[in-house]
């Protein structure tokens, strides 16, 4: 009898060391899925905000759950609206879901807050935003992923220091930069290494 309760004891210690174990493996795996979604949404924001047409619009919420990808935000045309839809479409994504209206009038109001000297979501076009928006547009551009940056902005002039790894990524920086809402001049102090 001794025999069997130490024998039941070892399976119920053996059953709960393997549920832990499931369990561990589960967070883990939910922990790997929820770090590439992020990455997966930080790409997708990154394509949309550097696109040549549609980074004027506001694509503000790209949400991305177990792959699968969601786009909201204002466009002029159905055609600009097919358009972030296969931007979206990038590798990792497993199904995009565009939630985007189409708004003929929305062209005429990114006008008028630009001339109230607003972004295109309506906030106040700051030296502090300017250089916010221009670090999160370097930190994700893979040309510089092994440079060291640094910038300021004062008056809406950006100057950007540091060092890069080639004249194309030099290039890079400057363009993005320079193509941030509210940016009146890019001083491009950057160095190749």
């Amino acid at each position: 009898m001794a025999r069997s309760i130490r024998h039941i004891a070892s399976l119920v210690l053996l059953l709960a060391a393997s549920i832990a174990t499931v369990r561990a493996q589960a967070q883990a795996n939910h922990r790997d899925l929820s770090n590439a979604d992020d990455a997966l949404q930080d790409r997708i924001a990154f394509q949309l905000e550097t696109h040549s047409i549609l980074k004027k619009y506001d694509l503000r919420a790209v949400d991305v759950v177990n792959g699968v990808a969601t786009i909201r935000g204002d466009v002029a045309t159905a055609s600009q609206k097919a358009r972030a839809a296969r931007v979206a479409k990038i590798a990792g994504a497993s199904r995009v879901v565009v939630d985007i209206l189409v708004d003929r009038d929305v062209d005429r109001t990114l006008a008028e807050r630009s001339k109230a000297g607003l972004t295109k979501r309506g906030e106040r076009l700051t030296d502090a935003w300017i250089a916010a928006r221009i670090k999160w547009l370097l930190d994700r551009e893979e040309l510089l992923m092994s440079s060291d940056l640094h910038l300021e902005s004062s008056d809406h002039v950006v100057t950007l220091a540091g060092t890069v790894p080639s004249a194309t990524a030099r290039m890079r920086a400057a363009q993005l930069a320079r193509n941030t809402d509210g940016v009146v001049r890019v001083v491009n102090q950057l160095m190749i290494n």
